[in-house]
């Protein structure tokens, strides 16, 4: 089950349609962190710090979406990595994926402090710290969680109840949902498709696992990620509107 791209497709008609793989909402949302350092790195080398700062912020919104799905939030939802540990005896924990998350708090305060600063250099060399680290910690993620998530898969499980109760639940109640998360996100993924179409299948999970009244507060955030275009070809295919 690679989400980043997808094969999987059911019969609709004479037509093919892509089943919503549930899970990209985690994985191609690495993805999504993948497109910010780019961008991020492209500020850094342009030497403007006031236009990283800005980005930065942007992106780091985003993140923090992205990390209380996998961390989990009191009365809200365990989050992926109690998840795995729960199903695979320990395995989050015993890879150390939410550790990481202590060293990446630690490189982005050191980011934080070379933005203060102002100096361009000072900002590329903690930014490169901080990119390395969080580019390294995805890879280690995605070795841990997609073997498992293929597994839940093939035994049945409820994929879109974990995500409806433990994962997604941690945020998406929060105001700035609609555009901090799920437009930044489609924007970030239009922009970095690199030739897959990972914005139709992130937006095509996160519609799986939306209730009716949800979808209908979060459509108009989808059309304001996606240009024209790409919004038009997904809703052809899935059927976006309706």
């Amino acid at each position: 089950m690679g989400c980043a791209g997808t094969k999987a497709v059911q019969k609709n008609g004479d037509s093919q349609k892509p089943r919503p793989q549930v899970f990209a909402i985690m994985r191609n949302g690495h993805e999504v962190i993948r497109g910010c350092s780019r961008d991020l790195k492209e500020l850094v080398d342009l030497g403007s710090v006031e236009e990283f700062q800005k980005y930065w912020n942007q992106s780091k919104a985003w993140m923090s979406y992205h990390a209380k799905m996998e961390d989990g939030v009191e009365g809200k939802g365990k989050g992926m990595f109690a998840l795995l540990d729960e199903k695979f005896d320990g395995i989050a924990t015993k890879n150390k994926l939410q550790d990481a998350h202590h060293e990446l708090h630690d490189a982005e305060a050191n980011l934080l402090t070379a933005m203060g600063s102002g100096e361009v250099e000072r900002l590329r060399v903690a930014f490169e710290q901080f990119n390395k680290i969080n580019l390294a910690h995805l890879e280690e993620e995605e070795k841990v969680m997609m073997p498992c998530i293929q597994k839940m898969a093939k035994a049945g499980d409820p994929l879109v109840a974990y995500l409806q109760n433990e994962i997604v639940s941690t945020a998406w109640d929060e105001t700035g949902f609609g555009e901090e998360f799920i437009t930044f996100g489609l924007k970030t993924l239009e922009k970095h498709h690199e030739g897959k179409p990972r914005a139709r299948v992130w937006v095509h999970a996160i519609q799986a696992i939306a209730s009716d009244a949800q979808w209908k507060t979060w459509l108009p955030f989808v059309k304001a990620g996606l240009s024209e275009k790409l919004f038009t070809e997904i809703d052809d295919l899935i059927k976006l509107s309706g």
